[in-house]
């Protein structure tokens, strides 16, 4: 167990090593939006918000669950920088929830190994591990499409079927309109 404050401590150290590997993975983030350095512990995290009265900045919000389980706070970081890439208000898609789980489970597996990795990945919800399995089907058909399917100024959930399938078109068509379907946890 650890205090929220050292959790907070950790995730802002942690932040710029993990959105800069998540930029090296998937592309540069949309750079119209600032992260703020205020990481914060809340009962309804993790997730991403935006500030009442700047939509152009966006606070990263950890579950309490950090508190009492340390390798949290890595895993729900990691998890976040994804969506950190192209911010967006609302649910988004199974792609982007994919590549967020996938993240977060690589993160989990460097930093705390197998045990840890294992535990993680029976505790996803039906939502991420359906997202996961999704995301795997991708990248065994294409490695390279994840990175190729978003952009700076247009992330994976702006995405539809077509776009999926016309930028992979190897793709299975309900793979595309799978991916492309809107993912609430």
């Amino acid at each position: 167990m650890i205090t929220a404050h050292d959790a907070m401590v950790e995730a802002t150290k942690r932040l710029p090593e993990l959105l800069s590997r998540a930029e090296s993975l998937y592309g540069t983030r949309d750079m119209r939006f600032t992260i703020a350095h205020d990481i914060r512990i809340e009962s309804d995290g993790p997730r991403i918000c935006f500030r009442n009265d700047d939509l152009s900045t966006v606070i990263v919000v950890l579950g309490q669950n950090v508190i009492t389980h340390p390798p949290n706070v890595p895993c729900q970081l990691a998890h976040e920088c994804i969506h950190l890439l192209n911010p967006t208000q609302g649910n988004t898609n199974f792609l982007e929830e994919g590549a967020a789980v996938h993240f977060q489970l690589e993160v989990i597996l460097e930093s705390h190994g197998r045990k840890e990795h294992e535990l993680q990945r029976n505790h996803l919800n039906e939502a991420y591990h359906r997202a996961h399995e999704l995301y795997c089907r991708l990248v065994s058909i294409d490695a390279r499409a994840p990175h190729a399917l978003r952009s700076p100024l247009r992330g994976w959930s702006a995405l539809d079927s077509a776009d999926i399938a016309k930028a992979v078109p190897c793709l299975p068509g309900d793979l595309a309109e799978r991916l492309a379907a809107p993912c609430m946890p």
